[in-house]
């Protein structure tokens, strides 16, 4: 999900994005935590 995402953004299927996240939202919360950890500036 994360490279279809990132890669290939002008293909999305919003149902799609939404029923993954609906499916594990871990895995988002994850990505988020790991965006934060490396970009934001503390």
């Amino acid at each position: 999900m994360r490279n279809l995402l990132v890669h290939r953004y002008w293909v999305v299927d919003d149902f799609r994005v939404y029923s993954a996240v609906k499916e594990n939202f871990k895995c988002v919360e994850e990505f988020a935590k790991s965006v934060e950890d490396r970009y934001v500036l503390r």
